[in-house]
């Protein structure tokens, strides 16, 4: 599913309204999957679309970013 979201983000943006767009590409996004792998997935997504919308890149920067925060409260719960 992880590959999939990458896959598929860009594209359901842009045939939807912002609003909507922003709460699928939130919703969807694979938090329950959070590991090494996904926020290298999201990495590599952002690094290959620098020219995809803003307020994609910040919604998918933000996602990332979460799984970081959870990777390392995890990392210390350990």
């Amino acid at each position: 599913y992880v590959e999939r979201y990458h896959e598929q983000v860009a594209s359901v943006w842009d045939a939807r309204t912002h609003h909507i767009a922003e709460s699928i590409a939130v919703g969807f996004y694979p938090m329950a999957l959070a590991d090494q792998r996904l926020l290298d997935a999201t990495s590599a997504w952002l690094d290959a679309n620098s020219a995809a919308p803003s307020g994609l890149r910040r919604t998918v920067a933000e996602n990332r970013d979460t799984v970081a925060r959870a990777l390392k409260a995890q990392e210390r719960d350990a």
